[in-house]
């Protein structure tokens, strides 16, 4: 590995840069968009000297965020994730009408479909709806997997994997989400949500799971300004000696306490109690653990004020003020794609 790391010398890297505010939602979002799928990018926020020259540049202010400027120096104002997925370099387009091999889902399950579909000489497409790797990608340890018995990073699992499956020529398709699957003879079209198609001899669906919402008040309107499902590892740096929450009580969530203690300093799993395995006990114990559930974030727009009530404590509870909060209470099957008659 290393002797292949040295033959293939130094090549500069194309940075992309978002500018835009902690607090805004759709900055988060392309933030996590990008990391999500590896593409190097630089945040900057407003406040900074930079953030602001390049909005003067572009011609904007900061009430139109993010400002997103791509290696090659394009501005893009205010963009979605398919005007960020073009112009970073990710595909969005499939090269043909017809493959051998559809993989809906771009996690583990599905790019490992991907890997076995094309390295048996079938051509191969992968579809993605928001970025490979899926919940385990965001994950910042997996000490479970097949074949790393020492653990490793969802992030580099995901790139390792990304690289064997277009190493055998399969296509990676980001930011295109699928709605429907038909049958058409020995065909079966897969229908993207903008109308448009590909058939293949046969589909695989590697549709995975979604977070399930927090059901308490306050937590949807600081979804992306504050709180934030999964780890968010995007957020690490805005954490720093910060108090930050983690409401849930599984292995994710201890994986995720585990990552933030590191830089944050109040890094407090809610829910602890609920914990079996000894496996997951022992997670939190490393990270210190506390006895808490968690009654809901509230806020004025980013600031949050977390009601904290101890399981066995009645009616007594006491706010706290807090950077962040990282959900992990579970996940929900990801709805089926809906199925239309057989064509005639």
């Amino acid at each position: 590995m290393i002797d292949s790391y040295v033959a293939a010398g130094d090549t500069a890297v194309r940075t992309t840069k978002v500018v835009g505010h902690r607090w805004s939602a759709p900055s988060f979002e392309i933030r996590d968009f990008l990391a999500g799928n590896a593409v190097p990018y630089r945040w900057l926020s407003v406040d900074e000297a930079e953030g602001r020259r390049l909005l003067d540049a572009a011609g904007v202010g900061p009430e139109r965020l993010p400002l997103v400027v791509t290696a090659d120096g394009d501005a893009l104002v205010a963009p979605n994730i398919t005007d960020v997925t073009e112009a970073v370099g990710l595909s969005s387009t499939p090269a043909t009408d017809f493959y051998d091999l559809v993989v809906v889902g771009g996690g583990p399950a599905g790019l490992g479909a991907a890997v076995y579909g094309a390295s048996e000489g079938l051509r191969t497409l992968l579809v993605e709806r928001e970025a490979t790797g899926g919940q385990a990608g965001q994950s910042s340890r997996i000490e479970n997997y097949l074949g790393f018995p020492d653990g490793v990073s969802g992030a580099q699992l995901t790139d390792r994997a990304r690289r064997q499956a277009t190493k055998f020529g399969a296509e990676i398709l980001t930011a295109r989400d699928v709605t429907g699957l038909r049958a058409r003879g020995p065909a079966r079209d897969v229908v993207f949500r903008d109308g448009n198609m590909v058939a293949a001899h046969a589909v695989v669906i590697a549709t995975g799971v979604s977070y399930r919402d927090l059901d308490v008040p306050g937590a949807g309107t600081l979804t992306g300004r504050g709180v934030y499902y999964g780890s968010a590892s995007t957020e690490a740096a805005d954490c720093v000696d910060a108090d930050v929450y983690i409401v849930g009580g599984a292995n994710s969530a201890g994986q995720a306490a585990l990552f933030f203690c590191r830089v944050a300093k109040d890094r407090e799993p809610g829910r602890a109690s609920r914990l079996a395995p000894a496996r997951q006990v022992a997670l939190l114990d490393r990270a210190g653990s506390g006895d808490r559930q968690h009654h809901g974030p509230v806020g004025d727009g980013h600031r949050q004020d977390a009601r904290r009530q101890t399981p066995r404590g009645g009616h007594a509870a006491r706010h706290v003020s807090i950077a962040s909060t990282l959900i992990r209470v579970g996940c929900r099957t990801t709805p089926t794609l809906r199925r239309t008659p057989m064509a005639r």
